[in-house]
């Protein structure tokens, strides 16, 4: 049983991957309203956590993946990053205040990726500034999502080439796991955190 969760996880990833290359390819989100696009990712955030939440094994699984992987993980954000940017710049298609916060923000997370990863191979203040690292962006991703969802809500047109390739894989895979990524990295850190405060609170006794 000691396979299980790696192998459930695989077979997870792959279903995953299929539908959302599904999803995406078959330009259903075209055929729904703009605001579909977050509707898609908090559902599959929410599903995601509930697994979590009722798979002890699994949990248990991904809080014990390497945190210097799932920090550097994040180096493929100078894709959508780049994309964002010129779809602004050259296609003039996204809205300045959905694409340039999103590009850039997206592009130095992508950037210091690597130099943050190093820091999982310390403690102490290593792991709060990595913590620090993780939160920052995080809430750069949910100001993207949360832009997307502004302009969508104002302008949909606006925000239509979310739902054609390649942005489209986005809503339908590439930021929920995104997401993902930080809920477990913070997870980790937090536990490694709170194992550290116990053992020197014990070593004090």
């Amino acid at each position: 049983m000691a396979g299980f969760p790696s192998r459930f996880l695989r077979y997870l990833v792959l279903l995953w991957s299929a539908a959302a290359l599904t999803v995406a390819g078959t330009g259903l989100f075209t055929k729904l309203p703009v605001f579909a696009v977050q509707i898609a990712i908090a559902l599959q955030m929410l599903v995601l956590l509930a697994v979590l939440a009722l798979a002890p094994a699994l949990r248990e699984h991904l809080l014990s993946l390497n945190l210097r992987a799932l920090t550097a993980f994040h180096v493929w954000r100078v894709l959508p990053g780049s994309l964002f940017l010129y779809d602004y710049y050259v296609l003039h298609q996204l809205p300045w205040s959905f694409a340039v916060p999103g590009g850039y923000g997206d592009i130095l997370v992508a950037l210091t990726a690597i130099p943050a990863s190093w820091l999982a191979k310390g403690s102490g203040s290593s792991r709060m500034l990595l913590l620090a690292w993780q939160s920052l962006a995080f809430f750069d991703l949910a100001g993207v999502v949360r832009a997307g969802l502004v302009n969508g809500l104002h302008n949909p047109e606006s925000m239509r080439p979310l739902t054609h390739l390649p942005l489209s894989l986005l809503p339908a895979m590439l930021v929920p796991l995104t997401f993902m990524m930080h809920v477990i990295a913070v997870a980790q850190i937090g536990q490694g955190l709170r194992q550290a405060s116990v053992r020197a609170v014990a070593a004090n006794k």
